[in-house]
C-alpha cells in the first residue's frame, strides 16, 4: 500500500525592461491600461509591421501568475496466486490566477493591404488590424478525481492478460472571478439578455443567469468517464525469444490550462475587440465609433464595445479522449 502527498507552488513574472513606448506617447488617441494594476507603467505598443519591423515578442507585455497544486493518492497492490491485482484513487485541487496585458497596449497589425507594400501603410497610418482590451485576469480552480482497478493474469506460463478500467469524471475549470459565458442559441433567438450584464447582446447568459450551469464553469459534470484497457502478451515458444503483444486502452486527458482565457479577454471583462482598417487610422482608431471606451470594468451597467471578440463553449463538452491500439 503507497500513499503519497504532493504540494507545489510556482510564480511568474515575465516583463520587458525596459519596455517599448505607449500608444498614448506617440499621439495615438486611445487609452492605454497599466501594464499591471498600481505599477504605473502604459502598457507598450505592440506594432508588427510586415516583413520590416516590430515591437512585439514573448516578453512585450507584463504578465505575473501563481499556480498552486494540492493532491493525495492510495494504490494498493496484491498477489494472489497467478494474479497481481491493483487499485487505487487519487485527487488533486489546482489552482492558477494569471494577471496578463498581452492586448492592452494594442496589437497593431500592417501588412500593405492598402497600398500593397506595409511600410508604406504604416507611414499613412492604415492599420489592417487591431485587436485591443484590457486586463486579463483568470482566476480558475479545479478539482480532479481518478480510481482505477487492475489486474495482471498470469493465464498460462506463456499467456499473460492484462485488464483494467479507470473512472475519472470531468468536473470543469471553477472561474472564480465570474469571468465565463454561454452562448446559448434559443436566447438569442427569442431576444433574451442577460439579467448579470444588462448591456449584453441577445443570447449570452453568465453565472446567476436563468440557464447557466451549476457552478462557475460553465460546463455541466461529466460523471461516466470509463476508461477500459485491455493487453496480451503470448511467449510463442515458451522460451523467452518470441513475443506477441497486442493491446487498447481508452484515456481521458485534460484541456488546456488557459482555456478561459478567451473569456477573461472578452467583454465586459478584458472588453477585447478587433477593428479592421479603422477609418481614424492610427491617429485615432476609435474615432468612428465615438472616442475609446476605455477603461471598462465588470459591472451590471458595463457597455459592450463595437467588435467585441467572445468566446464560448457547449456546456456539454467533455475533456479530450486518446485511444491507443
Amino acid at each position: 500500500n503507497a500513499v503519497r502527498f504532493t504540494y507545489s507552488k510556482s510564480l511568474s513574472h515575465r516583463y520587458q525592461n525596459p519596455g517599448f513606448f505607449s500608444p498614448p506617447d506617440v499621439g495615438v488617441k486611445m487609452y492605454a491600461y497599466e501594464t499591471i494594476p498600481g505599477s504605473g507603467k502604459a502598457s507598450q505598443f505592440g506594432l508588427d509591421v510586415a516583413d520590416n519591423f516590430s515591437t512585439e515578442s514573448g516578453s512585450a507585455t507584463e504578465r505575473s501568475s501563481t499556480h498552486k497544486l494540492f493532491g493525495i493518492s492510495d494504490e494498493v497492490t496484491l498477489v494472489r496466486g497467478s494474479h497481481q491485482f491493483g487499485f487505487g484513487a487519487n485527487t488533486r485541487y489546482w489552482e492558477f490566477f494569471a494577471n496578463s496585458t498581452s492586448r492592452t497596449g494594442g496589437a497593431w497589425d500592417i501588412d500593405g493591404s492598402a497600398t500593397g507594400h506595409a511600410l508604406a501603410d504604416f507611414l499613412l497610418g492604415r492599420v489592417a488590424e487591431l485587436e485591443i482590451g484590457g486586463p486579463a485576469v483568470v482566476d480558475v480552480n479545479n478539482w480532479y478525481l481518478g480510481m482505477y482497478a487492475q489486474d495482471t493474469w498470469r493465464a498460462s506460463d506463456r499467456v499473460t492478460i492484462n485488464a483494467g478500467v479507470r473512472w475519472e469524471p470531468y468536473f470543469g475549470q471553477n472561474v472564480a472571478n465570474d469571468a465565463v459565458t454561454i452562448f446559448n442559441q434559443a436566447n438569442y433567438d427569442q431576444g433574451i439578455t442577460s439579467g448579470v450584464f444588462l448591456n449584453a447582446p441577445p443570447g449570452f447568459i453568465y453565472p446567476g443567469d436563468p440557464g447557466f450551469p451549476a457552478g462557475k464553469t460553465g460546463l455541466n459534470k461529466q460523471w461516466s468517464n470509463i476508461a477500459p484497457r485491455l493487453g496480451l502478451a503470448w511467449d510463442v515458444h515458451g522460451d523467452g525469444r518470441l513475443a506477441v503483444r497486442s493491446s487498447y486502452s481508452l484515456g481521458y486527458d485534460f484541456m488546456a490550462g488557459e482555456y478561459h482565457n478567451i473569456n477573461a479577454s472578452a467583454p465586459p471583462f478584458g472588453s477585447r475587440s478587433l477593428i479592421n482598417d479603422p477609418p481614424g487610422r492610427m491617429d485615432d482608431p476609435w474615432g468612428h465609433l465615438g472616442g475609446d471606451p476605455h477603461p471598462i470594468f465588470a459591472e451590471p451597467n458595463a457597455p459592450y464595445i463595437p467588435y467585441g471578440a467572445f468566446g464560448s463553449m457547449d456546456p456539454d463538452i467533455n475533456s479530450p479522449r486518446s485511444q491507443q491500439w
